[in-house]
């Protein structure tokens, strides 16, 4: 194996780290705030739960219950649709943010130079 080649393939071992390690960073961020997400839900469910035996102690009528289970139902149905919507917008800032390109050049830089053009022609195929 020539130098060169050597050379090539250590530059292009570094791209594919370079990638990996934005990558990591990338997800790290994205796995904090869906963590962050979580704990803040927990944290509003738990308070209304706690909350719901003594509005419910409070109730004189049958009515009166209907209404606070109402409340309490719709509260928990507005809280978990914020939620699944909070999570939609961290996976779609994620997925905007991994840089694709490289991971193409990162998946291909372990292809020899015949892999490489038989995968260029596919990819190409492929998008048009």
């Amino acid at each position: 194996m020539s130098t060169a080649s050597l050379e090539s393939r250590e530059c292009k071992g570094m791209l594919a780290l370079a990638w990996l390690t934005e990558l990591r960073a990338l997800t790290h961020r994205s796995m904090v705030a869906t963590n962050m997400m979580w704990l803040g839900l927990a944290g509003r469910r738990f308070s209304e739960n706690l909350s719901f035996p003594a509005k419910l102690g409070g109730c004189k009528s049958v009515p009166d219950v209907v209404c606070a289970f109402r409340s309490y139902h719709r509260a928990m149905l507005e809280q978990y649709e914020d939620a699944v919507t909070e999570l939609g917008q961290i996976n779609l800032t994620l997925a905007s943010e991994v840089p694709f390109a490289g991971l193409v050049s990162a998946r291909t830089a372990r292809l020899s130079p015949r892999e490489q053009t038989a995968h260029s022609s596919v990819v190409a195929r492929g998008s048009s």
